[in-house]
């Protein structure tokens, strides 16, 4: 009988710290422990410990006291008869649990009440009771597909976004560039006279020289010169060049070939394009005057490095008499702003157009007009337009354009590829941003019953909000890391169309991931806030 008195104590002893110890832990937040502490309880005696308890708890003085007691006793029966599968006399508790949570008296009991004492429940089988349960978890493989093609979907719409961010960035930065020259004010016009016409050197110069005369004396011209090829036309007027200093040996067949500029004495004025050293030409620099070229600061350095350039050497592989090289200037981006120029031209020089020729041995016959003027474009373009007209008829003009459209249409391809990215990224975001939203919208349709339980049992709308947004944003973070690692792969192939900015601009990427994170957020908020609105008892009538 002793023996039989010992064992029973024991095992009411044991019984009383399995519950103390579920107790605590469910206390700490630790839903795990509490299932592991509390599951041996036999559910009778459970129910008894916890009816007397109440009963104890209703001699308390204070009413905030009886509340507790009430609340703990409503709650334990919830949890009891959740684990007999009692589906209905559950709810009825829970929701005298929660009505009696409400009055406020001990709201320091809030965060303790909803997700231990379901997981606890959750070890029995409550399909008979939670009859819907199965039906909906048929969606479940629905969700999974629909979130796995959302986060393919993020991860493309990241390698777009970069695409983009990546030339927009160098469309920015080659917008930056200083062209060596001041193109603001200045028109161009492009003079073709046939090159019959300029079989005579003389009458090429000759029609040139009263051309500028008489634009010079255009109202709103202050200043005009003459050149072969304008900066940023793609022009490449080249010639094969000898230098002083850089002998050829005799079966070598390959020789500099310079960006060849024909050019009248005022150009570096009119352009603003600085001598560094030596001297600029005249008018003194004719036909028949020795030959003379400038050479450009890059070429100089190039061909002479640690050396004065001015004094050197230059001729055509063709001529016999060596040009002196009297100047040097600054670089200007002759063929575009990224300075781009096709790897076989290989520096810049310039000769004075008396004495200028190109690779046919002759003169150049197409040279453009350039004149500063603060008057009105149009009516300043129609008036040289009828003044080549006056000087040579025979003569064909080209069109009229300001060297801020020359600049600007310089930037052309770069800014198609630009928009075309642009677009496809912005359509990818689209989409991205309404699928985020799909999927958010349906599982919160999905889970509309257990958010429901969920509410009844005590969860704020916040914690609502927070599960259903971060479950999907882990989808984005995962589209996310894999458009990362793509794009640090694709974008290495757009390297020759970026100027000023690396395939792997780590800024470039951050923006991307901040943008579509921030995308994602704004699509799923209105499904995520739909859902934590959901009212307990319209959730818990779904079938």
């Amino acid at each position: 009988m002793v023996s039989m008195a010992r064992r029973g104590g024991c095992s009411q002893a044991n019984a009383q710290a399995l519950r103390a110890m579920a107790v605590s832990y469910a206390f700490e937040g630790d839903c795990k422990k509490v299932v592991k502490y509390d599951g041996p309880l036999h559910v009778d005696q459970a129910y008894q410990w916890y009816q007397k308890g109440h009963e104890a708890g209703l001699n308390e003085p204070e009413e905030k006291q009886k509340d507790l007691w009430n609340f703990h006793w409503e709650h334990a029966q919830a949890r009891i008869a959740a684990r007999r599968g009692n589906r209905t006399e559950a709810q009825k508790h829970v929701e005298a649990a929660k009505a009696v949570l409400d009055k406020g008296s001990n709201p320091q009991q809030a965060p303790f009440f909803p997700i231990c004492w379901v997981l606890s429940a959750s070890r029995v089988n409550l399909a008979g009771s939670i009859k819907t349960g199965g039906q909906r978890s048929r969606g479940a493989a629905g969700v999974r597909l629909r979130s796995y093609l959302v986060a393919g979907e993020v991860a493309l719409t990241v390698v777009l976004v970069v695409g983009a961010g990546l030339l927009i960035k160098s469309l920015w930065r080659l917008t930056q560039v200083n062209p060596g020259f001041q193109p603001e004010r200045i028109l161009t016009v492009r003079i073709s006279p046939s090159q019959s016409f300029c079989k005579q050197r003389a009458s090429c110069v000759a029609l040139y020289d009263e051309l500028l005369r008489q634009v010079r004396g255009i109202s709103g011209v202050s200043e005009a010169a003459a050149v072969n090829a304008v900066p940023l036309s793609t022009d490449v007027p080249a010639v094969v060049v000898d230098l002083e200093g850089h002998p050829r040996k005799a079966a070598e067949t390959l020789a500099p070939t310079p960006w060849a500029g024909a050019i009248t004495p005022d150009y570096f004025r009119m352009m603003r394009i600085p001598l560094l050293a030596g001297r600029s030409f005249s008018d003194a620099d004719g036909m028949k005057a020795p030959g003379v070229v400038l050479v450009s600061a890059s070429t100089a350095r190039r061909y002479w490095p640690n050396e004065n350039p001015v004094g050197k050497h230059i001729k055509t592989v063709w001529e016999q008499q060596w040009r002196t090289v009297v100047g040097v200037v600054a670089d200007v981006r002759q063929y575009d702003l990224a300075n781009h120029t096709p790897d076989w031209v290989k520096g810049t020089i310039y000769m004075p157009y008396p004495q200028a020729v190109d690779l046919t041995e002759e003169i150049p016959a197409t040279m453009n007009l350039l004149f500063r003027s603060t008057a009105d474009a149009g009516r300043v373009a129609q008036e040289v337009r009828q003044l080549a007209a006056s000087v040579n008829p025979n003569v064909p003009v080209g069109e009229v354009r300001t060297m801020d459209a020359v600049v600007e249409r310089s930037t052309l391809q770069s800014r198609s590829i630009m928009w075309l990215f642009v677009a496809f990224a912005g359509s990818a975001l689209i989409l991205a941003a309404i699928g985020v939203y799909g999927v958010v919208s349906f599982s919160a349709a999905q889970r509309t019953y257990e958010i429901g339980v969920r509410v009844a049992l005590g969860a704020t709308r916040s914690s609502v909000f927070g599960m259903v947004l971060g479950q999907r944003l882990r989808l984005v973070f995962t589209g996310l890391a894999a458009g990362v690692v793509a794009s640090l792969l694709l974008t290495r192939m757009l390297t020759s169309l970026l100027y000023g900015v690396a395939a792997t601009d780590p800024i470039t990427f951050l923006a991307v991931g901040v943008l579509l994170i921030a995308t994602a957020a704004l699509a799923g908020y209105l499904p995520a806030r739909k859902a934590s609105r959901i009212d307990p008892l319209t959730a818990l009538r779904v079938d």
